[in-house]
């Protein structure tokens, strides 16, 4: 709607134009090569609504400067058409544009993608997957590979890793049962794949 109502100002300032350089061909006096060069100057680029439109285009996107067909207006029609000239540049590049451009910002910002999403979920789960082997590593003190049920309890005592594992809405308040539903095989020690794999759902 944005680009709709870009269109419908530059319709209306294209009809306003229009009409007045209507009013201005006929007062031109053929018989004058002065009025009659102004006039196809104005024409060229006031001629019709097609034309005026281009020119309305071309004043705001850097097709042209704008002061070059302001110039024609003052010329033509006159100072009357040229303030309105200007105001329709003011409008446009101060209020309209700077209302466009941050719809389309406004826009980009809120809108992601399905693989950005996935990007981000994936990457959350890598930074979580990473933490979890970090606490395994460093509460397995005999570096046997499994974390045993004296070990896990010592190392729950880390106020760090009780703070990240309520990040993750893990209730270590009693130690047994925690350590229990994280024990799959129920062989008595934690695998590193069945406490990254299990903390994060245990809650």
């Amino acid at each position: 709607w944005a680009l709709v109502m870009l269109l419908l100002t530059m319709f209306m300032f294209s009809i306003i134009f229009s009409n007045g350089v209507a009013y201005y061909f006929e007062f031109v006096d053929l018989n004058v090569p002065a009025q009659v060069q102004t006039a196809e100057l104005v024409y060229e680029s006031f001629g019709g609504i097609y034309e005026t439109l281009v020119t309305l285009f071309s004043a705001i996107s850097g097709g042209n400067d704008w002061m070059n067909y302001g110039s024609v207006l003052r010329l033509g029609p006159g100072e009357v058409y040229f303030v309105i000239f200007v105001f329709y540049i003011f409008f446009c590049l101060i209020g309209l544009l700077n209302v466009v451009t941050g719809i389309f910002v406004d826009s980009a910002v809120c809108t992601r993608t399905e693989d950005e999403v996935v990007e981000s979920y994936t990457e959350e789960q890598q930074r979580l997957c990473g933490e979890m082997k970090r606490i395994f590593k460093a509460a397995d003190m005999d570096r046997n590979g499994t974390i045993t049920f004296e070990e896990f309890c010592a190392h729950v005592e880390d106020p760090w890793v009780q703070a990240f594992l309520s990040g993750l809405d893990i209730d270590i308040t009693d130690a047994r049962i925690v350590y229990t539903l994280l024990d799959v095989d129920g062989n008595g020690g934690l695998t590193v794949e069945e406490f990254v794999d299990g903390a994060p759902h245990r809650q």
